[in-house]
């Protein structure tokens, strides 16, 4: 005989990791720390690619007036600019993924738990 109980506790589990499942998978593979130090990285490589195709779009936009103004402090003090400008936006980019993955790590935390509680009340009902 069916028991109706286990059988909706079973379809639960499985409509949970049918949705839910791909989230809870950063918490099952990496440490907190390891997952966003990774994306961390990601950000950086990315941030500074991009930033340096728009530094080289930028230069060849106004090559004609950077070849028309070739003076030294003129070059040094956009040289600093642009590193200054570099290093605030490196800073607040990574900042913003550290916030965005440690919240999407805590969450694939709290959907695993889920899982787990519902796994144990599974469990129980087969020790019946």
């Amino acid at each position: 005989m069916l028991n109706e109980d286990k059988i909706r506790l079973m379809n639960d589990i499985a409509v949970f990791e049918k949705k839910e499942g791909k989230s809870a998978r950063p918490a099952e593979r990496y440490f907190k720390n390891d997952f966003i130090a990774k994306h961390m990285m990601q950000s950086f490589f990315a941030f500074t690619f991009c930033y340096l195709l728009v530094m080289i779009i930028a230069v060849l936009y106004n090559m004609e007036q950077i070849v028309s103004t070739v003076n030294v402090t003129d070059v040094v003090g956009m040289a600093k600019k642009t590193i200054v400008f570099y290093l605030t936006g490196l800073f607040l980019f990574e900042l913003i993924t550290w916030t965005v993955y440690r919240r999407k790590y805590d969450e694939a935390v709290r959907v695993r738990k889920v899982r787990i509680e519902k796994l144990n009340r599974l469990k129980k009902r087969y020790e019946f």
